[in-house]
Parts: structure tokens; sequence; C-alpha cells
């Protein structure tokens, strides 16, 4: 429903989007001392989350998002084809940041305890 009302009015989208960069903007912003432990739960509410979705879109019968029916052909796809394509890509290439980012985490880590 929602997305749908986003696809339908220029106004929610816009919203949804300041939404989303918002909450980006929240999530990636520099480690301070003692988030650590926090800053790596986020991380794999994230990859949980985005792996989760995309293993929904990748094995899907039937198509999920019908507002994409009329774009898919243009990229010479099926929609259901699209949507699995989309799908791997957030399983796949999608999680990569998130490994980057909590693997430096880790290694940061491991390297104050080695100090210590």
């Amino acid at each position: 429903a929602a997305y749908t009302l986003a696809w339908e009015s220029e106004g929610v989208y816009w919203a949804m989007q300041a939404g989303l960069l918002v909450s980006a903007c929240a999530i990636w912003q520099p480690e301070r001392p003692g988030e650590r432990g926090a800053m790596m739960a986020i991380i794999l509410a994230l990859a949980g989350q985005m792996g989760l979705i995309g293993a929904i879109l990748t094995f899907s019968p039937r198509i999920l998002y019908p507002q994409h029916l009329a774009s898919a052909p243009a990229f010479g796809l099926e929609a259901l084809a699209d949507q699995q394509l989309a799908g791997l890509i957030m399983w796949g290439p999608g999680m990569l940041p998130l490994l980057l980012v909590g693997g430096l985490l880790l290694r940061r880590g491991w390297r104050e305890v080695a100090l210590t």
C-alpha cells in the first residue's frame, strides 16, 4: 500500500526518498567510542533484512511489485526475471558494503583488545 502510494504521488515519493536518506545518514555516521556493539547489531539487522527481502524477491513464483510490469521489457527482461535479478543484486553485491564495514569494525575491535 505504501509503495503504491509512493508510486502514484510525486510528493509521497520524494518524502519516502528523504526518509531513506535521513535514516541512511543516521546509520552510516562515524563510529563513536563505546558504540561498536550497537553498530555491529545494526549491521547484522540490516544484513538480515536485505538477505530476507533479496531471497523473497529471488524465489517468489509471482510478481510482487506490479508497478514494474511495464519497465522490465525496456531492459530486455520479463517482469519476473527483473524481480529475481533485483533480489540477487540485493542478496549478493548489496551485502558487500555491510560486510566491509562489519569487517572493519571487527578488525578495529580485535586490534584494541590486542593492545590492552
